[in-house]
Order: structure tokens, then C-alpha cells, then sequence
């Protein structure tokens, strides 16, 4: 932030929202609904942004050259200072930070709109002492500038529906077949909505990454395009639980290179399934990683790698967190970021996140109940998809139970739903089919599955 007589400005994020149309020009029709050239404080800022909105208007190529040359026809004073072309040019050094010019966009805008308040402060401060005048008139300009400077803001940002345009474009989408777009988990009844944040929940070790993990592969052999931030586990032994699945070996087996002929070819002909996959392990050999920085590094990543269709965190409670803030203050912040990038980004975000402790200690036979989430208020309001993870071999250690992990869905876009089971190739990170004829909680466990995983 910059303070030139007393009046704030953020100059980076000006020369970012600069570079970044430099970049690509076709971001300016974005930015038309949100900036203005006044909004920028910087004298050559705002000179360059109403430069390339006329360039814009006009069909016109947006770059260097054309962008100095309408300088100079509009401005004759600026167009002659020496240097004034290669200080445009290092615009885009800023735009390579983040590709999230839209966020940039935003912080201008917010400048923008305190600048005005100081203003007018500034204005109602000098009237208000001026005895002359009337007070009526006085509460009724500061009435007014509020509602101005309100407007200025919300008039850029605020961009409300209008309900038969809403219903008209769901009847449209429906008679042209499109469904809402949702990313399949490889499982059935477990689609994860576009837009919008789904949580996978369980206590430790029972199994919410080998969930996550699953629906994340799945996803990317179905051609989607797969963010996968962790830095509880490294990018190997992930991908050793993967090739464990494709191949049907145990990592045991893998990480000890204990294989025999055969396996040693299930594994080789693995790596043609993986070609062309955009599945990308990140964050994994970082000590931390916090919300602004995966909301940053996937703005960037879409800018550069195209649409991102899935991002699954793994897990909520690993993401370092502003030490200011307390614990749920801090998971509120997070679960409205990741909302956020979800929205922005149009892409499914799977959060995985721990169950808080209880008092049953080891003995935990019995699923994890919604209560139970550690932050649940505002994880439970703002996911719109919740599963709960359960491995109960763990605590019976019973060999029935081994390869039993039950997943219950607690919560969908139409209320909470305590009604299914699955079961899970514990060993071989396997997430398997609907058990359809499985009793629901109330009524017991499903012990037993004959079927093949």
C-alpha cells in the first residue's frame, strides 16, 4: 500500500490489473464492469487503463505499441516523457506474481471507494463546521453521500438476477439436455456440484484421504482436470496407494520392490492409463500452505493450464492459519475462500476435514455422527455435500470388518440424508459400489459384502 498525500493506493495491485490485460486483452471485457479509469490513483495507471478500454471499444489490438500511441493522441504531456513506453513494458513483470486479476481488480476498486470516503469526509468535516449552514442539510448530504459511495461500490460488484432470466435459462438448459454440471466420484450416488464445496469427514486413519484419493483419480481418467493439495503425505506415496489400485498390489509390495514377473507388467502398463491425465499433486513439499495461497496458485493455474474442473484439499485443518485468529474464526475465513475459488473458478472443491475427538477414546465401533465435525458450523453451512468416513476394523479389529469402511452421506443440497452404505478395499485404496440392500444406522452395521471390490 502507498500513501501520497494522505490519500491510499495499492500500487502493485494496479500494475498487476495493467500487466495482466497486456497479457491477455481479452480480461479487459471482464474488468469493464468493475473499473473505471478514475479508479486507478496512479497518474500513467489510469492513463494506460482508459487507453486500452477505448482500444477496446474500437475492436482495436491491445498491446504496447498500440497502447503508447493512444497516449500520445490523447495525451501529448505523458506521450513525451522519456522512458514512458519501457516503463509500460514492465507492467507484465507484475502480472506473472498472480493471475487472479480479478482479485487485483477488486482491491483497486476497494482504494478506490476509501480514497472517496476521505474525500468526502474531508468535505462533510469543513461543512459540518460551518455554522451557516443548516444542520437538516447537513444529515441530508452526509444521508446522501453514504448512499453514493455505497452505490459506487456495490454498483461494480453487485450483479443481481433477475428471476425469468434465471428460470428462463434453466428451461433452456433443460431443453437442450444439458444437466447441472457435476463431477462423478467413480461411485455411485456420489457426485460432487460444480460451484460449490463437498466435504469428506472422518476421524484419523479411517480413511477420508483414501475417499478423496479415490474420487480424485476417478475424476481425472474420466478427463477431468484435478488440483490435489496436500502437504500431509508426499506426491510418492500417493501415487504408490494409486498404482496399488490399477495394478492390484499391495504398497507393501511396491514400496519394498518386492514384485514378481507379472506384477512388475501390470505395473508398467499402468503409466499408458496415466498419459494424458491432468491430475497435479501440489503443496506436498511445503512445510504449509494456507487458504490465500492454494485461492492464488489455482487463479494462476487455470490462467495458464486452462478450466480446473476438481480441487480436493486434503485436509482442512492441516492449512496454516492466521495465529490472530481463533480456531473458528480462522475455519469460517477458510470455508468462505474455498467457497469462493469454487464459485469463481465454476469447479467442484472437496474438502476433507477431521472429526472432532470424543470421549469413547479407542473404542470407536459406531460412524461419526455431524455433530462431530471439528468446526462444523460454518464447514455444515457452507458444504453442500457431506460424507462421513468410517473404518470400523479399526477399532473392532475384527477380519469381517477389514475391508468394510462405511460411507454415509449426512448431507446433500436437499437436507441431511443418513442413508447408505459402501464398503472399500481398505488395502488397495478401492472405493466400491452402493450396498443397496444395507440396513441404514439405526439399524446396525453392514458387516458383510460378497460382491467383487
Amino acid at each position: 500500500m502507498s500513501d501520497q498525500g494522505n490519500m491510499i493506493w495499492n500500487e502493485d495491485a494496479e500494475k498487476i490489473v495493467i500487466g495482466c490485460v497486456l497479457l491477455n486483452p481479452k480480461i479487459i471485457d471482464r474488468l469493464k464492469a468493475t473499473l473505471e479509469p478514475n479508479d486507478f490513483y496512479g497518474h500513467l495507471n489510469k492513463n494506460v487503463f482508459a487507453a486500452m478500454l477505448e482500444l477496446s471499444k474500437k475492436d482495436q489490438e491491445i498491446d504496447f505499441r498500440s497502447v503508447y500511441e493512444k497516449l500520445k493522441e490523447k495525451n501529448k504531456s505523458l506521450s513525451k516523457q522519456r522512458g514512458i513506453l519501457v516503463e509500460i513494458g514492465t507492467y507484465t513483470d507484475f502480472a506473472v506474481t498472480s493471475a487472479a486479476v480479478d482479485h487485483h481488480a477488486k482491491t483497486v476498486k476497494s482504494y478506490s471507494v476509501r480514497r472517496e470516503l476521505q474525500k468526502r469526509a474531508m468535505e462533510l468535516a469543513a461543512m459540518s463546521r460551518d455554522l451557516t449552514i443548516p444542520i437538516e442539510d447537513v444529515v441530508s448530504t452526509t444521508s446522501q453521500t453514504i448512499m453514493d459511495v455505497s452505490n459506487m461500490y456495490h454498483s461494480s460488484h453487485e450483479k443481481p438476477k433477475v428471476l425469468v432470466d434465471v428460470v428462463s435459462s434453466i428451461i433452456d438448459d433443460v431443453a437442450q439436455n444439458k444437466p447441472t454440471r457435476t463431477i462423478k466420484a467413480g461411485f455411485s450416488g456420489i457426485e460432487f456440484p460444480v460451484g460449490l464445496v463437498s466435504c469428506i469427514a472422518g476421524r484419523p486413519a479411517n480413511g477420508k484421504s483414501i475417499v478423496g484419493l479415490n474420487a480424485a483419480t476417478n475424476a481425472a481418467e474420466a478427463g477431468h482436470h484435478v488440483l490435489y493439495y496436500t502437504i500431509e503425505d508426499s506426491a510418492e506415496n500417493m501415487t504408490r496407494r494409486i498404482l496399488s489400485r490399477k495394478a492390484d498390489i499391495s504398497t507393501k509390495e511396491i514400496e519394498r520392490a518386492d514384485v514378481g514377473y507379472e506384477e512388475m507388467q501390470r505395473l508398467s502398463k499402468t503409466i499408458q492409463t496415466f498419459a494424458g491425465q491432468k491430475f497435479y499433486f501440489i503443496g506436498d513439499e511445503k512445510d504449509s500452505i494456507d487458504v490465500n495461497w492454494i485461492r492464488d496458485y489455482s487463479y494462476t493455474h487455470q490462467a495458464k493450464h486452462g478450466q480446473i474442473d476438481m480441487i480436493v484439499v486434503d485436509y482442512l485443518q492441516l492449512l496454516d492459519f492466521d495465529a490472530k485468529l481463533s480456531e473458528v474464526q480462522a475455519l469460517n475465513n477458510a470455508m468462505r475462500t474455498l467457497k469462493s475459488v469454487a464459485r469463481r473458478l465454476n469447479c467442484a472443491v472437496v474438502i476433507m476435514s477431521q472429526i472432532v475427538k470424543d470421549n469413547s477414546g479407542q473404542n470407536c465401533p459406531e460412524p461419526p455422527t455431524i455433530g462431530q465435525l471439528k468446526g462444523s458450523g460454518m464447514i455444515f453451512e457452507i458444504s453442500k455435500y457431506i460424507l462421513t468416513v468410517h473404518y470400523r476394523y479399526g477399532y473392532t479389529q475384527e477380519a469381517e470388518d477389514e475391508n468394510m469402511v462405511r460411507l454415509a452421506c449426512v448431507k446433500n443440497s436437499n437436507g441431511i440424508t443418513d442413508a447408505w452404505f459402501s464398503h472399500c478395499n481398505y488395502s488397495r485404496m478401492m472405493v466400491g459400489d452402493r450396498v443397496d440392500d444395507a440396513p441404514p444406522p439405526s439399524q446396525g452395521w453392514q458387516t458383510r459384502y460378497d460382491g467383487d471390490y
